[in-house]
């Protein structure tokens, strides 16, 4: 047997170049598959890009379709004005009748109990003289991919009760299903109640169906905004008790509106500690800075002086119980906090409150609840335009210096008994609060303030008692904050009561002085 010969110089020189091109080759062809594996991807991602911006076009031209029936809407019931200062123009439209001030009810069928105001349904138009949209097309039904939407998933809002698992209204029939807006290409919704060969999907068919999209619209005007209704309190009672008799004064106003009444499952209510816990979350920063807020969420504790309490809820309010403040930092550097959408609110509701197991008990309430306000928080007073009125010359008499027909001997009944709605500012100034006054809004915002009835005392302006009086200290135990008794100076009661203060006696029955009313 013959050894084996060793391989020549060149015989190994091109053994080790055969090697090192197979590399070159493996490696190339990695780089490869590398590339086209990269660039597929780089594709279907593309491709998803696309598909996710032509749905959130689809979308937001959904939205925006929708916004624009609602203010066509308005505009159809409205007289335009336009209101021209300096170098702004804004129009201005003032409802033709009571009940074009408020949304036409579309679609709801018999679900008008639960504040549904619209549904997109076929046939049916979004208001008076305006589009049908829909087709006849139910949301209920199932699509070609097999999928749909359940009627739970339509009441996620819950404005409608339900059970806690999947959002399905307890009562049949009480939410109906809304039906579907077809959308073309060319931006049509045939409201058909057929899908014709011409509105399939193709790449250039302009009539083919790209889209579709159905909606509810509920009115929360007529539930308590949650940002701002409510009260804490001692778990011995309420603050409108005995201990605090002013609290009443408030009760025109939507914070202090008794939560403890709302019904909750099986014949129960909200808690007093539960509202505790909603208001002491909003409110976090301006109470526990002051002391009556402690502990933390959501086992709040309340002072024990209700009146304390009280004063301080009402003092340090600047919002005119209209929002939170945010102004104060807490114990733990947290400002006050608001409910950004109504999903908020339900999982504060359901997992703050409630807690484990007991989401499905507190779940009824939030029909009441809303998180903003169509409250008018603006004098209501209508004159009847019929009314009997003087309009000749007021007779005087010779003896007594006295006018006969009160305001109407002026020949301005008008003026004296105006129906505020209707009178809008036309020059900007500012208000007496500070704010801005804006062309084309209401002249008076807001209802008068009865406790400003405190500024005018037997003694004169509240504005110059002095601290140490017994008349300011009773005042004060009453709960009314020094800030408001010092705002009741002589000139603020003149602009808001037409009252002067005269401090020279008049005789036994006004030994300090009395009001002079200066019409």
């Amino acid at each position: 047997m013959r050894p084996p010969q060793p391989l020549s110089q060149a015989a190994r020189r091109n053994g080790v170049a055969l090697v090192i091109v197979l590399a070159f080759i493996v490696i190339l062809t990695g780089v490869i598959l590398a590339f086209f594996s990269r660039s597929i991807a780089n594709r279907q991602i593309s491709s998803s890009s696309a598909n996710q911006a032509e749905a959130d076009l689809l979308a937001q031209g959904s939205v925006n379709t929708i916004i624009g029936d609602l203010q066509q809407e308005i505009v159809a019931g409205s007289t335009g004005t336009n209101v021209v200062t300096g170098t702004t123009s804004l129009m201005l439209y003032i409802p033709t009748s009571p009940q074009m001030a408020v949304p036409q009810l579309s679609g709801t069928g018999a679900n008008t109990g639960v504040n549904l105001v619209k549904r997109s349904a076929y046939g049916v138009a979004s208001y008076t003289g305006g589009p049908s949209r829909a087709a006849d097309v139910s949301t209920s039904g199932t699509s070609l991919n097999g999928r749909y939407v359940t009627l739970g998933r339509w009441n996620e809002p819950l404005m409608v009760s339900s059970t806690a698992s999947d959002c399905t209204p307890t009562e049949p029939g009480s939410l109906l299903y809304p039906d579907w807006i077809l959308v073309t290409r060319n931006g049509a919704n045939p409201n058909v109640t057929t899908v014709s060969p011409g509105m399939t999907y193709s790449a250039t068919g302009t009539g083919s169906v790209i889209g579709r999209y159905a909606y509810n619209i509920y009115n929360e005007g007529g539930l308590l905004d949650m940002n701002v209704a409510g009260y804490p309190a001692k778990s011995t009672g309420q603050i409108v008790s005995g201990s605090v008799p002013s609290a009443y004064s408030y009760k025109d106003a939507v914070a202090m509106a008794d939560l403890t009444q709302l019904p909750i499952a099986n014949g129960q209510y909200l808690s007093q500690t539960q509202v505790n816990q909603i208001v002491g979350w909003r409110y976090y920063g301006t109470l526990s800075s002051s002391n009556v807020l402690q502990s933390s969420f959501p086992n709040f504790t309340i002072s024990t002086d209700p009146s304390a309490f009280y004063r301080s809820f009402i003092s340090q309010n600047t919002t005119n119980f209209m929002g939170i403040s945010g102004t104060a930092l807490g114990s733990s550097n947290q400002t006050d906090h608001l409910f950004g959408s109504r999903q908020e609110l339900i999982r504060m509701v359901l997992s703050g409150l409630g807690g484990a197991g007991n989401s499905s008990l507190l779940e009824p309430v939030l029909q009441y609840m809303g998180t903003f306000s169509r409250s008018l928080n603006q004098p209501t007073y209508y004159p009847d335009p019929t009314r009997p009125k003087i309009v000749g010359p007021a007779a005087t008499n010779t003896s007594t210096g006295s006018y006969t027909g009160g305001n109407s001997a002026y020949q301005k009944d008008n003026q004296y008994n105006p129906a505020f709605q209707s009178i809008r500012v036309s020059t900007p100034f500012t208000r007496a609060d500070g704010t801005p006054a804006i062309v084309g809004e209401p002249l008076v915002k807001k209802r008068f303030a009865l406790s400003r009835l405190c500024w005018l005392t037997y003694k004169g302006p509240s504005a110059n008692l002095n601290t140490s009086d017994a008349l300011y200290t009773a005042y004060v135990n009453l709960g009314v904050s020094p800030q408001l008794l010092a705002e009741g100076t002589p000139q603020n009661i003149e602009a808001y009561f037409g009252l002067s203060w005269v401090s020279s006696p008049k005789g036994p029955n006004f030994p300090g002085g009395y009001w002079y009313y200066d019409y």
